[in-house]
């Protein structure tokens, strides 16, 4: 029975990414090529023990929400050989595409442009023993080459 649930379940997440794609069509032109991975969380609901959700992608999942854009500071490894890909993002944003009790969910993804609004954000956090400095709202994959912070060790 387990099984037969889990190929309803392949089955149906098939039909809604092709419905997903086909009523959006040209929408995300300049998107990349759709990728395999799987989504999961860690962290709170505030974002603590997360990198935050900080190039961007777009998640085809449900039929309610065709359409999840996140932000991701990390990609899958370029040298996993087709291995395991793990796209972790904020819980909140994981119960729009999964319950919570999945915990690992396969998805597919693309990148497509960034949507900037205003001006280069900042946002400085971290630990007492590290300091975490995220910049955001940057239009373009790849503008941030590096980041220095002046006078920070003497």
């Amino acid at each position: 029975m387990g099984v037969l649930n889990l190929a309803c379940v392949v089955c149906l997440f098939s039909v809604i990414l092709l419905a997903a794609e086909a009523r959006i069509p040209g929408v995300y032109s300049s998107g990349g090529a759709w990728k395999s991975a799987h989504a999961t969380f860690y962290g709170g609901s505030d974002a603590s023990g997360t990198m935050g959700n900080a190039s961007q992608f777009v998640m085809d999942l449900l039929q309610e929400s065709p359409s999840i854009f996140i932000t991701a500071t990390n990609f899958c490894p370029p040298n996993d050989n087709g291995g395991w890909c793990n796209l972790l993002v904020l819980i909140s944003t994981f119960l729009h595409i999964a319950e919570y009790r999945a915990g690992i969910v396969p998805v597919v993804y693309r990148r497509v442009p960034c949507r900037k609004k205003g001006g280069i954000r900042f946002t400085i956090n971290g630990f007492r023993y590290f300091n975490l400095v995220l910049v955001t709202n940057v239009a373009g994959a790849g503008d941030i080459v590096s980041l220095s912070i002046k006078d920070w060790l003497d």
